[in-house]
């Protein structure tokens, strides 16, 4: 598992992520298709209002090739640069 604030570029350890039972469905949802779709490769959960977004990567620790670099060292060493 990694976690990423993309808009600080700083790596986390922790979050806590606050949802209503219809995100929670939609979040269910998403990931069950990146399970049955691994091309699919991520999905975007955005609140009502488009102001929050948490963005959901499904990953195979031996295969990285179809990730941005970025990624793929996020992946490999847990760090962003």
């Amino acid at each position: 598992m990694r976690i990423l604030d993309i808009k600080n570029k700083n790596v986390l350890n922790q979050i806590s992520i606050f949802l209503t039972k219809e995100e929670a469905v939609q979040f269910i949802g998403y990931l069950e298709d990146l399970i049955n779709n691994p091309s699919h490769q991520h999905n975007h959960l955005m609140d009502e209002e488009g102001n929050k977004e948490i963005t959901m990567w499904l990953y195979e620790r031996n295969d990285l090739s179809n990730f941005p670099k970025k990624i793929q060292l996020l992946i490999e060493n847990d760090k962003w640069d």
